[in-house]
């Protein structure tokens, strides 16, 4: 059961956004949940020429779903959803339950993106950045327009180490730049503990799902 904390406290960096796109490409992912507090629609302000978004035709198999539990947010979720639709990205929006009289409004701040394959839940990352502009841009080899500033963030990821496809992906994202030179540390990189761990991201899909069961546009 392999982790890491990524800490991003500059432009030139992104790990968030990197291993994201990285494992939206691995064939043997076919599902994604991705938990915010806030979104926006950053696909309408990266190039067209970058090629994180140029979708073949396997990652428009995929289903990716968008879970948010901010009134205020919905309408942003429905124009990100739009955005990645012209992409041809399987795109669907899930919110908060609404609720009951009297009750407080559930105001869902945490942050969380969870990658399925055919077997169940195999990575999840979770930390504080939103999936927003901010932490989608950052330095690349691709033209993309720069933000006016970048937040300084801190996100931990676990992933299923005997799933050799997934692990290769993050690697292949932490080694992304300067040769791997300033990729995050990873902790715990062996499979022994992966059955555990296994469970863990199967509860933590459970809670999601009973988080939100709202389906809207």
């Amino acid at each position: 059961m392999p982790l890491s904390i990524m800490i991003r406290t500059d432009f030139s960096t992104s790990y968030y956004r990197d291993i994201f796109f990285e494992l939206l490409n691995v064939d043997e992912i076919t599902k994604i949940q991705i938990v915010s507090g806030f979104f926006s629609d950053f696909v309408d302000k990266i190039s067209e020429k970058n090629l994180d978004l140029a979708f073949s035709d396997e990652v428009k198999k995929k289903q990716v779903y968008l879970l948010g539990g901010r009134e205020s947010q919905y309408q942003k979720m429905i124009k990100l959803k739009s955005s990645f639709k012209k992409k041809g990205l399987n795109v669907e929006l899930y919110k908060s339950p609404i609720p009951g009289k009297g009750d407080p409004e559930v105001i869902w701040h945490a942050k969380i993106i969870l990658f399925h394959d055919n077997d169940g839940p195999v990575l999840a990352i979770v930390g504080s950045s939103n999936f927003t502009s901010p932490s989608m841009f950052g330095m690349s080899d691709y033209e993309i327009t720069k933000p006016e500033f970048v937040q300084a963030e801190g996100d931990s990821i676990y992933w299923l180490k005997s799933k050799s496809e997934i692990d290769g992906a993050v690697h292949a994202a932490f080694n992304k730049w300067a040769n791997g030179i300033v990729k995050p540390n990873v902790y715990f990189d062996k499979a022994s503990s992966d059955e555990e761990f296994e469970r863990m991201l199967e509860d933590l899909e459970t809670n999601l799902n009973k988080s939100f069961t709202k389906n809207f546009v």
